[in-house]
């Protein structure tokens, strides 16, 4: 780290890259003939680039945890191009200070959008700072931090040096594998998954063969997923376009074939217990986004996950085998055994709290029938509902 001290104080850290380029034969060609170039610049083979992050050392939480700060990514109006020493160029809103031999004029307002060289420069900032990010990723002091230097795209795109720039912009996004997975691999945009629910990390309920399969069946034009492909949510990788897997995507999972073919009942025993410790504590922040009354996690006697509104616990009563769909309705009889233990007690409470009834006519009548009054009845099952009701 670089450290900028302002009275005695310090002001702003950096953490400064330098890269060596080799510079093609086709370039030095043209500046050969580049009568505007300076002689020093058309003798050299090689050039260099500077990159300067940010950097804001994150203070510690009251519980000693740090929970921000780390790279930063530029403000705009701090973003200026160097060629050794500052110039007034604020136009090109990098993530970054860039530090190069750019070629300006004399009061260095202005860089010369007409130079080959510094076209040439400017279609290799990109590939640069991605492979810088390369690295950053790998280090534990940044990881993920390292995503807040992806680049965005430079205004206004008629200019010749911003098209050079965003044309290497767009390749680098597609084709550098700089997103580190869980097992700090390196993978392109289009082989990772950002699992926003977390579910990617519960291994122990959650078969994540089957999850990759259900997303690629899900898929209309078809990626080539990598075998670990999921990551944590990131909005710097949202931006520019990694997959996203979603709680809605993550309920249409959990009701597929794909995910209940694989999924036993131990497993939902361990669904139903995780649930229960993100959101059974009250008041406290489970880092869950969604309500627990959307997610089928129960399983019923047909092996298949139901919401907590439409399955009951049995109860022995004449309603348990009075409509045709009754048998679809009940808590898995294991998982009910399971529940019934004294070790369970709490999280058998906690459903009933949350909705889970016995199965008697007023509570079916209640949370089943009048909800979907108006779809519920059908001829096949008429008699046999008016039979149970009265």
């Amino acid at each position: 780290l670089k450290k900028v001290f302002v009275n005695k104080t310090i002001d702003s850290q950096w953490i400064i890259k330098r890269f060596e380029l080799d510079i093609p034969d086709r370039i030095l060609d043209k500046l050969s003939k580049d009568t505007k170039a300076p002689e020093k610049l058309r003798l050299i083979k090689k050039a260099e680039i500077f990159l300067a992050a940010k950097y804001n050392a994150p203070p510690p939480n009251e519980h000693g945890a740090v929970i921000s700060g780390g790279i930063e990514k530029l403000r705009e109006q701090d973003s200026v191009l160097f060629s050794y020493l500052p110039t007034k160029i604020f136009e090109y809103k990098f993530p970054v200070l860039i530090n190069a031999n750019f070629l300006t004029n004399v009061n260095r307002e202005q860089i010369h959008t007409d130079s080959v060289w510094n076209q040439w420069l400017f279609e290799r900032i990109s590939g640069e700072i991605f492979q810088w990010i390369k690295e950053l990723v790998k280090d534990n002091k940044f990881r993920s931090q390292a995503y807040r230097l992806i680049p965005s795209k430079l205004h206004p795109e008629n200019n010749i040096l911003t098209k050079k720039f965003n044309d290497s912009l767009a390749a680098n996004i597609k084709h550098c594998n700089f997103i580190s997975n869980r097992k700090n691999q390196l993978l392109r945009v289009d082989q990772v998954i950002m699992d926003s629910t977390s579910m990617s990390k519960q291994s122990s309920f959650v078969n994540i063969d089957s999850m990759r399969e259900y997303i690629n069946n899900s898929e209309k034009n078809l990626r080539q997923y990598d075998d670990d492909p999921f990551i944590d949510y990131d909005l710097n990788l949202n931006q520019i376009g990694v997959k996203t897997f979603t709680w809605d995507q993550c309920i249409d999972m959990f009701k597929s074939d794909i995910f209940i073919k694989t999924h036993s009942i131990e497993e939902n025993k361990r669904m139903i217990e995780y649930f229960f410790a993100k959101y059974s504590k009250i008041d406290a922040d489970n880092g869950m986004d969604i309500d627990i009354q959307r997610i089928p996690f129960l399983m019923d006697q047909k092996n298949r996950l139901q919401l907590i509104k439409n399955i009951y616990f049995p109860a022995d009563t004449i309603g348990d085998n009075g409509t045709i769909d009754s048998e679809y309705l009940f808590v898995n009889k294991k998982i009910v055994t399971w529940l019934t233990e004294k070790a369970q007690h709490s999280i058998k409470k906690w459903l009933k709290d949350k909705g889970v009834d016995e199965r008697t006519d007023l509570t079916y009548l209640r949370k089943t029938i009048i909800p979907n009054v108006a779809s519920y009845i059908t001829q096949e099952n008429a008699i046999q509902t008016i039979k149970m009701l009265f």
